[in-house]
């Protein structure tokens, strides 16, 4: 979709995504020696309709990081990856109280990695994409560094945003965790294995998380270990280890049955 008076020759095309920009901004800066890079953009996108139709138009925030994780601290050397990506995402939900997004694996765009990078899903909605840049898409722009990225649709995310907040008492009583490590197939989403303990509703679990993922020798081949940490707690006393033992057991049980996986020894 071309702009019939661009102000310049790189402004002569209307955009479809914020990437490019922020690939530029990154690249501009390493010919600068400035390799450790944190970004963002809000922007408008537009994306082609029937012909003869106005473009769609759509309202993006999109945000890359590239280099370290950290600045000078101690020497730290740790350069960023998926996590520190969808660890940014996930504090934009939580301010915004939003409840939990969904992270599938797909080939969600042409210029991220497509064994690193998935779509992000409200419900069902499709809401935006995550992941690491193709290696291909840096050798291209001769960006000669690693970089992750992230497109959201805020049309779609500002509607989702609750204005009401809910508190609720702090329990005194300690929780208690219990680890399971699940072998479950390499397709095998773990944020499917979330869904489908947290869709369960057992009131004395307050939280579940991943803490391993292990996939190599002593596993089945097209087989991977997933660990899941259960945290158990009661806002009116200490929970025993019978109670305990009886909705945990419950719950791997009901998991096992569900997705057809087996306990690692």
């Amino acid at each position: 979709m071309l702009i019939k008076n661009p102000l310049t020759e790189d402004q002569s095309v209307m955009r479809t995504t914020l990437a490019y920009g922020l690939l530029e901004t990154l690249k501009s800066n390493m010919n600068n020696a400035s390799f450790n890079l944190k970004i963002f953009e809000i922007g408008r996108i537009f994306l082609r309709r029937s012909a003869g139709a106005l473009p769609e138009e759509k309202n993006i925030l999109a945000a890359l990081l590239a280099g370290k994780a950290s600045d000078d601290l101690w020497g730290s050397k740790v350069p960023v990856d998926f996590y520190d990506l969808k660890g940014s995402l996930e504090n934009i939900f939580h301010d915004l109280k939003m409840e939990p997004c969904s992270y599938r694996a797909e080939l969600s765009e042409p210029f991220l990695h497509p064994g690193q990078s998935c779509g992000l899903y409200f419900q069902e909605k499709k809401m935006g994409s995550l992941g690491q840049v193709h290696p291909e898409v840096l050798q291209k722009m001769d960006v000669k560094s690693t970089a992750y990225l992230f497109e959201i649709d805020i049309d779609i995310l500002q509607k989702q945003i609750n204005g009401s907040i809910r508190y609720r008492e702090v329990s005194k009583f300690p929780a208690v965790q219990r680890d399971v490590a699940f072998v479950v197939s390499r397709s095998m989403e773990a944020q499917k294995m979330l869904e489908i303990v947290l869709s369960q509703h057992e009131d004395l679990l307050e939280n579940v998380g991943i803490f391993d993922i292990y996939a190599g020798k002593g596993l089945e081949e097209g087989t991977k270990s997933l660990g899941l940490r259960f945290s158990y707690r009661a806002l009116d006393r200490t929970l025993t280890d019978a109670e305990i033992n009886a909705i945990h057991d419950k719950i791997v049980h009901n998991t096992v049955r569900l997705t057809g996986a087996k306990i690692r020894d």
